[in-house]
C-alpha cells in the first residue's frame, strides 16, 4: 500500500491528508477550501480547525520581515516586493479582513497561507514525520540504528 503525504491528485479526483491528525478528505475536483484544508507556504497541509489566528500586529510583523528579506535577495522578483508593500499599505485599513492578509495571493484561499498561521511551522503541534526526523538528528541516529534497536528489543 502506498502512503502519500499532503496533496494527491489523480485525474479529476483529489485527496488531502492532514499533516496534524492524518484525517483524509477526498472527492472529485475538490479544492483546499472545499475540503476544509489549508496549505502553508512550507507545504504543510492541515485541517482548517488547526489554522492559527495571529493578531494584526503579528501579521504586519510577518510582512515587514518578508519585505526586508526580499529586498536583500537579489533574485527577488519586483512584483513580490510590490505585493509586500501593497499588503503593508492596505493592512492599516479600518475594515481589516484577516483572510486578505494570510494568503500569499490575497484571495483568501487556504492554499499558500503564511507560516505564522500554520500550527506546524509555529511548533504548536507535532507530526510524526517531523518528530522522527528531529529525534534522528538530535540523537545522531540513522534509520538503520533505529531498526537495529527494534530488532534487539524483540
Amino acid at each position: 500500500m502506498k502512503v502519500r503525504l499532503g496533496f494527491v491528485s489523480n485525474s479529476s479526483s483529489s485527496s488531502f491528508i492532514c499533516d496534524v491528525s492524518g484525517h483524509v478528505e477526498s472527492g472529485w475536483d475538490l479544492s483546499f477550501n472545499e475540503a476544509g484544508m489549508c496549505s502553508c507556504e512550507n507545504n504543510h497541509t492541515f485541517c482548517e480547525v488547526y489554522l492559527l489566528n495571529p493578531s494584526k500586529e503579528e501579521i504586519i510583523d510577518y510582512w515587514e520581515k518578508r519585505l526586508e528579506k526580499l529586498k536583500d535577495d537579489c533574485d527577488a522578483r519586483s512584483y513580490e516586493v510590490d505585493y509586500c508593500r501593497d499588503i503593508l499599505t492596505n493592512i492599516g485599513d479600518e475594515d481589516f479582513d484577516r483572510d486578505e492578509f494570510v494568503s500569499h495571493d490575497g484571495s483568501g484561499s487556504r492554499s499558500e497561507i503564511i507560516s505564522i498561521c500554520c500550527p506546524l511551522c509555529m511548533k504548536k503541534v507535532l507530526n510524526d514525520r517531523e518528530g522522527f526526523e528531529f529525534l534522528l538528528k538530535h540523537y545522531k541516529l540513522s534509520r538503520e540504528d533505529i531498526l537495529e534497536m527494534m530488532k534487539n528489543e524483540n
